[in-house]
């Protein structure tokens, strides 16, 4: 381990000792509920519904806690292509 991957240990580390000693917790956010997606992926349907209305200020960001979407609401119909 050179100098040049010092560092990473370092952080994996640092992390990693917080996680042990409970300082730290880490939890899952799946895509239903992580607003960045809308920043950072080509979202259709429902879902960039849901977090257009969250960031225009429509609705709560509360609201995209624990959601499940019916995924036949992200297809899109012949007559919404129209």
């Amino acid at each position: 381990c050179g100098q040049q991957s010092r560092h990473i240990d370092i952080r994996f580390f640092f992390i990693k000792d917080r996680i042990d000693s409970g300082n730290m917790n880490i939890v899952y956010c799946p895509t239903e509920e992580m607003l960045a997606d809308f920043f950072t992926k080509p979202l259709q349907g429902a879902l960039f519904r849901k977090f257009r209305d969250v960031v225009m200020g429509k609705e709560h960001v509360n609201t995209l806690k624990r959601t499940v979407l019916d995924p036949s609401q992200e297809r899109v119909g012949i007559h919404e292509l129209i």
